[in-house]
This record gives C-alpha cells, sequence and structure tokens, in this order.
C-alpha cells in the first residue's frame, strides 16, 4: 500500500511539472494542455487548480487562460535559487580549490550584461579577497566576464557586445569592445582567463568554463594580485575541475531532463 501511495505521488508531480513545462511554453489553455500531455481535461484542471492555491500559476479571469504565477516567478528570477543544481553539483570541487589554491572560490553566471555570483566560498586566509554572493559586475570585467562570453555563439556574442558601454573600471579592464573580442578569443584558445585589476585594485583572478548547463557558467579563483603567481600554478587543477563539473552536469541534469520526458503520463 505505501508502495503505491509513492508510486501515485510520483506520478502526480510529474503531470504537475510537465503542467508547468507547457505553460512555460506558451500553452495557456486546459484542451490544449490536455491534448499535447494526452490527458484528460478533468486531471488537467485539477492540476492547475493545485498550483493556482498555492500561487504557481494564476488564471487570468476573462480568457480563463492559466499563466505562470508570482511564486513560480518568484522562485525562477532569484539566481541563488534558481541555480541551486549546478551549485549542489559544484561545491565538491568549489571546496577543493578554495583548499588547494588558499584562495577563494565563486561560480558566476551571466545575467544579462551583467555577471553575478551564485556561490562563493571565501578564502580562510587573512590576507584575502571576497566577491560576496549576489556580487554583479559588468560582463566585459574580470576573467569570469571573458570566459562568460566565451562560450556564446558568434552571433550572441556579436549581439550583447554591440549593446555594451564599455567603461573604465580599472587599470587592468578592456578598453575597448576589440580589445574585448581578443580577450575573448584568447580565453577560447587556452581554456581558461586571467584578470587583474578589471575592476579592484590590487586583485587578480582566474576563470575556466562550466559547460552543459543552461546558462553560461564560470568557476573563479581570485585573491590578492600579489598572489597571482601561485594562482596561475594551479590553472591546471582549476581547469581539470571546470571539466568534472562539466561532465557532472550533463550527466545528472541531462539524465534528469530525459527521465522527466520518458515518464509514463
Amino acid at each position: 500500500m505505501k508502495l503505491y501511495k509513492v508510486t501515485t505521488m510520483i506520478s502526480s508531480v510529474n503531470r504537475a511539472v510537465k503542467v508547468i513545462q507547457s505553460l512555460g511554453e506558451g500553452l495557456n489553455g486546459v484542451v490544449d494542455i490536455a491534448d499535447k500531455l494526452s490527458l484528460s481535461k478533468a486531471t488537467v484542471h485539477r492540476i492547475l487548480q493545485t498550483l493556482e492555491a498555492s500561487g504557481m500559476v494564476i488564471q487570468e479571469p476573462i480568457s480563463r487562460k492559466y499563466y505562470l504565477g508570482p511564486t513560480f516567478l518568484n522562485i525562477f528570477y532569484s539566481s541563488r535559487v534558481a541555480h541551486q543544481s549546478i551549485v549542489a553539483l559544484a561545491f565538491d570541487d568549489m571546496w577543493f580549490l578554495r583548499e588547494l589554491t588558499g584562495e577563494s572560490v565563486a561560480l558566476q553566471i551571466q545575467s544579462g550584461l551583467q555577471r553575478s555570483v551564485i556561490e562563493e566560498l571565501e578564502s580562510r586566509q587573512s590576507h584575502r579577497y571576497s566577491l560576496g554572493r549576489d556580487y554583479i559586475a559588468p560582463l566585459y570585467t574580470g576573467s569570469g566576464g571573458i570566459i562568460i562570453l566565451t562560450q556564446m555563439t558568434s552571433s550572441e556574442l556579436n549581439s550583447l557586445i554591440g549593446g555594451m558601454e564599455i567603461l573604465n573600471t580599472g587599470p587592468g579592464a578592456v578598453k575597448d569592445k576589440f580589445q574585448l573580442l581578443e580577450e575573448v578569443e584568447k580565453a577560447k584558445q587556452q581554456g581558461y582567463a586571467i584578470s587583474s585589476e578589471s575592476v579592484h585594485i590590487g586583485t587578480a583572478g582566474i576563470s575556466v568554463p562550466i559547460s552543459n548547463y543552461s546558462h553560461p557558467v564560470a568557476l573563479s579563483v581570485f585573491g590578492p594580485k600579489d598572489r597571482l603567481d601561485m594562482m596561475i600554478s594551479h590553472i591546471p587543477s582549476i581547469i581539470e575541475r571546470g571539466k568534472k563539473i562539466s561532465c557532472r552536469v550533463k550527466q545528472v541534469l541531462n539524465k534528469t531532463s530525459d527521465d522527466i520526458k520518458e515518464v509514463s503520463l
């Protein structure tokens, strides 16, 4: 009996997930969603009513169509909450790099024309540099920004850079869009980026890409500029950990996505 209840609950959750995905794809009517998922209209309506009660969806009173609600959007637009999965998958390797290098380690993700920190493990050293969770800076600054830009297609990169205004943020920052493109190409070729005093005086960092995720992500090690040579000596290990996280993301997140698609409705 307990196994039956668990199986039923999993099936209900999977159906609710598929309904939310359908709403995200622009299907807002009960009939359209039911047809796509091969469910009865009564089942879809019951799921939508349950989701509406929690604020996950809302119903427009005139058309009677459903849309993603405030609870879902608040979760989605909170970077740290929305990207908890990749933080969990990267945490052990971030910890390893923090202990190996002695410096702060962070995950940075694209947010429009900016990069934001979604997780950071601060250095234990008394003389250290920390960005802080939710730190935001322009994409054209720092090794993290350069690495995020390397993960875009040529058309995406040109479109994004075309809308940028390059400001003088620090003595080591790029001066114009041409230099930015050169730095991005260099980082693509070597698999990592190094920055020094791009935003803050006396600081430096090294970043590598995390691939296979829904957004461009950079794994960054950073600290005082006077320890940059020591950080550079750890580049092979930083690259290795970036690849391990990328592989884990592909194995876990992509597998989860495929499993959802295969669940019998």
